[in-house]
Order: C-alpha cells, then structure tokens, then sequence
C-alpha cells in the first residue's frame, strides 16, 4: 500500500468474458492428497473453491501449466514461468479455458 497500490488481495474473484467467474490467487487449490504435489508448503493460504469456474495461479513456477482436482474448477498456472517470461493477455485466458474444457488433457 505504500508504494502506491489502491488495494491488496490474498485472492479475488473477476468475471472474464468467455469464461465466466474466475478466482485469482498466487497459490493453486491445495491437492486431495498431499502426496500429489512434491513440497506442498504454505496450505493454510492456498484458496479454496466458491463458485469459480477457473483459477489463475502461479506459485509453482513451470511444474506443470494446467490441473483440476476432483470435484473442482480447472486451475490455470498463469506464472511468467510457464508462458515465456510474459504474461498471459485476457483474451488468451478465455482460449485456454476453452481449449482445456474441450479436452481431456488436463494435467499437462
């Protein structure tokens, strides 16, 4: 706040057209099981699902670029990491989402 921004969020939700509601957080939705995510730290700030169709996360460098857990929204790893040390436009953001609700890939 003091070098000048209006406001600060831990995770905050945005409509995104083509999309839909989406959550944003620096973290990923916590794993069902620990064992499946190596050196899962930090879970008591790691958002949880409220209605959200996708989450935009980073946090996890280049790990992997896209994940859903059972019974919750797909999660988008936005992180300059994984998209050639740029950020992801919105209108990318909708063909993602698109691209990964038509296919069974995710995970990769």
């Amino acid at each position: 706040m003091e070098a000048g921004f209006a406001d600060m969020h831990f995770e905050h939700q945005i409509e995104v057209e083509g999309v839909g509601l989406v959550k944003l957080s620096h973290f990923p939705y916590a794993p069902p099981d620990p064992d499946d995510e190596a050196f899962l730290r930090y879970e008591h700030l790691r958002p949880t699902p409220t209605g959200e169709i996708l989450l935009l996360h980073g946090h996890i460098h280049s790990q992997w670029l896209t994940r859903q857990y059972s019974n919750m929204p797909l999660m988008l790893n936005v992180g300059v990491d994984k998209h050639n040390l740029h950020p992801i436009p919105e209108g990318e953001v909708a063909r993602w989402f698109q691209a990964m609700s038509e296919s069974s890939a995710i995970g990769t």
